[in-house]
C-alpha cells in the first residue's frame, strides 16, 4: 500500500509538470512561425536548437528524467522539429505537413511573375549604369550585344569588350571586373542578369599647361579627325598622327615605331575606318535605292533616276541625271563628253564596278555633271546609259558628243539612234596612242593637225606629219596594222577642220564643239582628286557606288546654288570666261588689217557679191601673213574661229573696230550674262537630298561575284586568283580583246558608212 501511494504521487508531480510545459500545438505554431521568418535558402541555428534542448531536459528532469520518450541531444542537433513530431498526434502531423506543402508553394513564383522579376532587375542594372542593352533577346540578337557593349566602353572612357561566351562579355584586361552576363531563360531567351562596369580607365594625363587630356578611343578619334578623312580618305595613319600631335597636342597621340607597348597605331586606324564608313558607305547602302529614287523624286519630279537587279535581287546598274542638269544643258555648249573609269578601293572595301559620267560646259567654264554606275564597259551597259541621254538631252537640243575610242561605244551609239553621226573621238587619247607608237615629236605633230581650224593649216600639218615618215602618216591619215587587222582612218572623226556630217538635204555640212577637242570636263571629275579641287566634294570613285550617286547629285546642288549667288555679282556684258577670250582677241586684233578699205574694183565687187553678203571683209594677218575673209552678215570668218567658239575671232574684231561697232553685238547669245543668269533661274531651286537615314529594302542584295580563275598579272608575271564578274577585276586582266581605237570603223553600225 505504501508502495502504491508512493506511486500516485510521482504520477500526479509529473502531471504537474507537463502541465507548464509547451503542448504539441503550440510547438506546431512556433515552428510555422519559424518558417515564415526564414525563406528556403536560410539555414537552422544550432545554438538556439541546443538552448531548447538543453531548457527541455531541466524542466523534465526534475524528479524523473524522461530518457525513454525524448530524442538525445545528437538527434536534436540533426532535426530540429523530430521532438515536435514524436509529440503530436497523426492529426497535427498531417496539419503540419499540409502547412509545409503550402508555404513551399507560396514561395515558388510563377514562370510569367519570375520573369518579370528579372525584368525588372535588368531594367535597374539600366538606369543605374546608363546602359543602350536590350533587356530581353534571342539567341541570334545576343551576336550584337557587344555592339552596344561598346558605347558603354565609350562612356567610361575603358578598353574595349571581348567575347567569352553567348551569352557573356569581359574586358580585355585581365585585371579589369568588367562582366555583362544574360541569363538563359528558356531555349531561345536571355535576360540581363549581371552588369559590372569598367575599371581599366585611361589614365589621365596633364599637359604642358597643368590640365587633364581627354580619354583616347576612337570614337573621339574619329571625331577629331572627321574633316581630315572626308577631305582625303587615303590619308595614312602616320600621317593622321602626327597632323593629331600638331594639331591636338592634348590628345596624347605620337607617331612611334609600331608594335611598341605605348603604340596608338591601331587605335588612330579604328578612328580613321571608322570615318570612312560614315562618310564613304557601305553594302547596305544598296538597300536605299528605292527610298532614294522616291526622295529625289519628291524634291525634283525631273529628275531621271533609274536601277536594275537581277532576277535573284542582285545589283547590277544605276543612273541619276538631275532635273536641273537637264533645264541648264539649252544654255551649255552643244557637247557632251563623257567617260567611264574603275571605281577605287578603300581599306577592306573592294573596288565594285565602273563610274559612268557625263559632263556639260557653260558659258563660264562650269562643269555640269550626272552620275552613274555599273559593270565594265560593254555594248548594253553603254546602251543602257546613252537612251535615257539621248532622249533627255542629247536630241532635244541637237548636241554632239565626245569620247574615248572605247570598242562598245560607237556600236551603242548606233543602236539608240541609228542617224547620229556627230561624235569624235578625244584628241588626247589619240595622242597618248600615236606616242606610245612613237614618240613625243609624233604626239605633238598630230596633235598640231586635230587642233588646226583652217584646211590650209591642217594641209600644212599634214605635210610634217608625212615628212615624219609614212608610218605616222598611215596611222593618221591612212590604213595601218593594228592587232593583226588593216585600219582605215576616217579624218572626220579627229581632226576639228575636216568634222562634218549630212544634213537632211544630204549635203555635208560642218559641225562645231565651242573648242573642246578632249574629254579634259569628265577627266577631271573622275580623276584620283577629281572635284575634291572643289571645296564641295571629291573623291567620288572612291566611295560606294550607291553613296558616290547621292554625293555627286549633292556636290551638284551645292555647287551650282553658290554659282548662283556669284553670278548676280557679275556687271559686264559677258561672262567672266567670255570677257577673257573676247579681251584677248581685241589685243591681237591689232596685227590684223582691214583691206576693204583700198576700194579697189576687185575688192567693191566682191564685196557686193548678192550670194555672200554686203558686209564681206578681206583681212590681213601679219603675225601669219595670210588674208582671212570675214562676213559680218553671216557671223563667219574664213578661219573658222568665230563659228567654232560663237566671239568675233581678231579678224572680225579689226573690221568691226574700223567700222566703230563694239564686238561684243557679234557675241553669241551664250556668253551673255544676262543669259548666263538666266540658265540658273531655268534651272530652278537647287536642293540636296539627306545623305542618310534611308528605308531599307532587304530583297536589294549586294552584286553578284564570280566565277574565279587564275591569270597572270602583267606587271608581275605571277599568277593570280581574280573575279571574272563584269564588277571586279583591273584592266589588264579583263580588257575585252580587239584594238579599242578602232572599234566604229570595223563594227556593224559603222558611223563612217553613212555619210
Amino acid at each position: 500500500m505504501a508502495a502504491n501511494g508512493q506511486t500516485a504521487q510521482l504520477r500526479a508531480k509529473q502531471r504537474t509538470v507537463m502541465d507548464h510545459s509547451p503542448t504539441a500545438n503550440d510547438q506546431l505554431t512556433a515552428n510555422e512561425s519559424s518558417m515564415e521568418n526564414t525563406n528556403e535558402y536560410d539555414q537552422p541555428n544550432a545554438n538556439d536548437t541546443g538552448e531548447e534542448t538543453a531548457n527541455d531536459q531541466t524542466v523534465m528532469g526534475v524528479d524523473q528524467p524522461v530518457m525513454d520518450h525524448s530524442p538525445t541531444a545528437n538527434d536534436q542537433k540533426k532535426n530540429p522539429g523530430k521532438r515536435a513530431a514524436v509529440e503530436a498526434s497523426p492529426g497535427e502531423r498531417k496539419r503540419k505537413k499540409y502547412r509545409a506543402n503550402y508555404m513551399q508553394t507560396q514561395r515558388k513564383l510563377s514562370k510569367h511573375e519570375r520573369l518579370v522579376g528579372l525584368e525588372d532587375f535588368a531594367t535597374h542594372l539600366k538606369v543605374k549604369y546608363s546602359l543602350s542593352l536590350p533587356t530581353i533577346c534571342t539567341l541570334s540578337e545576343l551576336s550584337f550585344v557587344k555592339k552596344a557593349l561598346m558605347a558603354n566602353a565609350d562612356t567610361c572612357s575603358s578598353k574595349s569588350w571581348v567575347k567569352k561566351s553567348n551569352s557573356r562579355y569581359d574586358c580585355r584586361i585581365p585585371n579589369c571586373k568588367a562582366q555583362c552576363v544574360y541569363k538563359k531563360f528558356e531555349e531561345d531567351l536571355f535576360v540581363l542578369n549581371k552588369f559590372v562596369p569598367h575599371t581599366c580607365k585611361f589614365e589621365r594625363k596633364k599637359n604642358a599647361r597643368g590640365k587633364n587630356t581627354a580619354p583616347i578611343n576612337a570614337e573621339s578619334i574619329a571625331r577629331r579627325i572627321d574633316f581630315l578623312v572626308k577631305r582625303n580618305p587615303c590619308l595614312s595613319c602616320t600621317a593622321i598622327m602626327d597632323a593629331l600631335e600638331g594639331f591636338c597636342p592634348e590628345m596624347g597621340i605620337a607617331d612611334s615605331p609600331r608594335f611598341l607597348p605605348g603604340d596608338q597605331y591601331k587605335i588612330v586606324w579604328r578612328a580613321r575606318e571608322l570615318v570612312r564608313e560614315l562618310h564613304f558607305g557601305s553594302d547596305d547602302d544598296y538597300q536605299k535605292l528605292e527610298s532614294i529614287q522616291q526622295e529625289l523624286q519628291s524634291i525634283d519630279p525631273q529628275t531621271y533616276f533609274n536601277f536594275e537587279f537581277d532576277r535573284d535581287g542582285h545589283y547590277e546598274k544605276c543612273f541619276c541625271i538631275p532635273g536641273a542638269f537637264q533645264r541648264a544643258a539649252p544654255f551649255c555648249a552643244p557637247i557632251v563628253s563623257f567617260d567611264a573609269s574603275h571605281m577605287k578601293p578603300l581599306g577592306r572595301r573592294a573596288a565594285v564596278g565602273f563610274l559612268y559620267l557625263f559632263t556639260l560646259k557653260d558659258a563660264n567654264g562650269n562643269v555640269h555633271v550626272c552620275v552613274g554606275h555599273s559593270g565594265r564597259e560593254t555594248i548594253e551597259n553603254w546602251k543602257w546609259f546613252l537612251k535615257p541621254m539621248f532622249d533627255l538631252v542629247i536630241t532635244p537640243n541637237k548636241m554632239a558628243l565626245i569620247s574615248d575610242e572605247h570598242t562598245s561605244i560607237c556600236p551603242a551609239i548606233a543602236e539608240v539612234d541609228d542617224s547620229f553621226a556627230k561624235w569624235s573621238a578625244c584628241i588626247v587619247h589619240r595622242k597618248g596612242n600615236v606616242v606610245k607608237r612613237y614618240d613625243k615629236v609624233a604626239g605633238e605633230l598630230f596633235e598640231n593637225a586635230a587642233k588646226a581650224y583652217t584646211l590650209e593649216q591642217y594641209e600644212k600639218c599634214k605635210q610634217k606629219i608625212k615628212d615624219f615618215g609614212p608610218g605616222l602618216y598611215q596611222y593618221c591619215f591612212g590604213s595601218y596594222l593594228d592587232e593583226e587587222l588593216e585600219v582605215t582612218t576616217d579624218e572626220r572623226h579627229y581632226y576639228r577642220s575636216k568634222m562634218e556630217v549630212r544634213n537632211h538635204e544630204g549635203d555635208l555640212e560642218k559641225y562645231y564643239r565651242n573648242g573642246i577637242t578632249s574629254t579634259q570636263t569628265s577627266e577631271i571629275m573622275n580623276g584620283q582628286p577629281g572635284a575634291g579641287r572643289s571645296f564641295f566634294g571629291g573623291w567620288w570613285r572612291y566611295h560606294h557606288p550607291v553613296k558616290m550617286i547621292v554625293v555627286s547629285y549633292n556636290w551638284y546642288m551645292r555647287r551650282f546654288a553658290a554659282l548662283k549667288e556669284q553670278a548676280k555679282t557679275f556687271n559686264e556684258i559677258l561672262t567672266p570666261r567670255g570677257e577673257k577670250i573676247i579681251k584677248i582677241r581685241v589685243e591681237k586684233s591689232t596685227n590684223c588689217l582691214s583691206t576693204s578699205l583700198l576700194e579697189t574694183l576687185s575688192t567693191t565687187a566682191y564685196s557686193r557679191n548678192p550670194e555672200i553678203g554686203t558686209q564681206v571683209s578681206s583681212v590681213h594677218d601679219e603675225g601669219e601673213n595670210t588674208y582671212y575673209e570675214v562676213n559680218l552678215r553671216h557671223r563667219s570668218c574664213s578661219c573658222n574661229m568665230w563659228q567654232e567658239w560663237d566671239i568675233p575671232c581678231k579678224h572680225a574684231v579689226a573690221v568691226l573696230k574700223r567700222r566703230n561697232i563694239s564686238p561684243y553685238e557679234f557675241c553669241g547669245d551664250m556668253w551673255r550674262r544676262g543669259k548666263y543668269q538666266e540658265m540658273f533661274e531655268n534651272m530652278g531651286e537647287l536642293i540636296t537630298v539627306k545623305e542618310s537615314g534611308y528605308d531599307l529594302n532587304p530583297e536589294f542584295k549586294p552584286p553578284l561575284h564570280g566565277p574565279y580563275g587564275t591569270v597572270v598579272a602583267t606587271m608581275t608575271g605571277k599568277e593570280i586568283q581574280v573575279c571574272l564578274c563584269t564588277m571586279c577585276g583591273k584592266k589588264s586582266i579583263h580588257k575585252q580583246p580587239g584594238p579599242a581605237q578602232h572599234a566604229r570603223i570595223k563594227s556593224s553600225t559603222d558611223l563612217a558608212s553613212r555619210s
